[in-house]
C-alpha cells in the first residue's frame, strides 16, 4: 500500500498522492516509486469514443523540488500517436500548451 513519503519532501505532495489513491479513477491509475518519491508512474486508459479507445497508455511524472511553484513534467513511454515518447510534456512545451501554471494546481494535468 501506500508507504509514508520522506520528510523532505513537501507535504503537498505526500496529500496529493494520498487522494488520488483514496479517490481511485477508472481510467488513471499512478503511483510514487519507492526509490523517489518526485518520480511518479502513471496508466491512462484511452477516452471512449475517440481514437485512443481501448488503449493504455504508460507514463511518468517528475516533480521538480520548486514544486508547486514550477509544474511537474509528463512524459509518454507508449507510443500513442500524438505525443513522442521519452519526450517531455510540460505546460510551457512547444507542441502542446495547457496554459499558464497556477502555484498548486497539479490535479489540473
Amino acid at each position: 500500500m501506500f508507504r509514508m513519503i520522506k520528510s523532505n519532501l513537501s507535504r503537498l505532495i505526500q496529500t496529493e498522492l494520498e487522494e488520488m489513491q483514496s479517490n481511485p479513477s477508472a481510467d488513471f491509475k499512478c503511483l510514487a516509486l519507492e526509490s523517489n518519491p518526485r518520480d511518479w508512474q502513471f496508466a491512462i486508459r484511452g477516452p471512449n469514443g475517440t481514437e485512443f479507445e481501448g488503449g493504455i497508455y504508460h507514463g511518468q511524472i517528475k516533480i521538480p523540488e520548486e514544486y508547486p511553484d514550477k509544474p511537474p513534467i509528463l512524459t509518454l513511454l507508449t507510443e500513442n500517436g500524438r505525443f513522442k515518447t521519452q519526450t517531455e510534456i510540460g505546460y510551457y512545451s512547444s507542441f502542446f500548451y495547457w496554459g499558464p501554471w497556477k502555484r498548486g494546481s497539479f490535479h489540473s494535468f
